[in-house]
C-alpha cells in the first residue's frame, strides 16, 4: 500500500475531511505508527513532519480527489470530492484488511485535539517508545511550550503515548 492509497482511507475514516495541515500531519504520524507504516517523518518544530504526506496530499488535490477550502486565513479544510470517494471505494476493495486496521486505529485519535497531537508527537519524537507515564508526562510538559495546550490536552497526550498501539 502506498501513501496515496493510505491517505484517502484516512480522510474517509475521519468522515471525509480534515481541517488543517498540522492536524493532518499529526494524525498521519500516529496512524502510521499504529499501522506499522513509515512516511518519512523528520524532526520539526511542531513535531515530526513528512514531506511525503504533504506531497501526497497535494497530488490528491491536483488530481481532483480532494477539495481545499480556506476561510479568512484559517487552516485549510481538506475534503474528499465525489471522485475521491470513488477512489476510496476502489482502494477499500484492494486493501480490505488495511482499511479495517485504519478504521480501528482512528478510534484512538478521533477526539484528540491538534494541540494534544502536536505535544504527543513532539514528545514521542524526542523519546520514542516511552511507556513510563512519568517520563511521558515530563516529555509532554517540555513539548507543551510550542502550542497553547490545556492540562487536559497534555494528559491526553500522555495517555496516547503510553497506549499499547504506539
Amino acid at each position: 500500500m502506498t501513501i496515496r492509497d493510505f491517505l484517502p482511507l484516512v480522510y474517509h475514516a475521519f468522515g471525509g475531511e480534515i481541517t488543517g495541515n498540522t492536524l493532518l500531519q499529526k494524525r498521519m504520524y500516529f496512524l502510521g505508527l499504529q499501522c506499522k507504516e513509515r512516511f518519512g517523518y523528520t524532526p520539526n518544530y511542531y513535531g515530526p513532519f513528512s514531506t511525503s504526506v504533504a506531497d501526497a496530499n497535494t497530488q490528491l488535490y491536483l488530481l481532483g480527489f480532494l477539495s481545499r477550502t480556506t476561510i479568512h486565513g484559517s487552516e485549510p479544510l481538506h475534503r474528499l470530492t465525489n471522485a475521491g470517494l470513488r477512489l476510496v471505494d476502489t482502494i477499500i476493495k484492494e486493501y480490505p484488511e488495511e482499511w479495517k486496521q485504519i478504521r480501528e486505529a482512528v478510534h484512538s485519535l478521533r477526539d484528540l485535539t491538534c494541540a494534544t497531537l502536536v505535544i504527543a508527537s513532539k514528545a514521542h519524537s524526542s523519546i520514542p517508545g516511552v511507556k513510563d507515564q512519568g517520563a511521558a508526562r515530563e516529555a509532554c510538559r517540555k513539548a507543551r511550550h510550542i502550542w497553547q495546550a490545556s492540562d487536559d490536552e497534555t494528559e491526553h497526550a500522555v495517555t496516547l503515548l503510553c497506549s499499547e498501539n504506539i
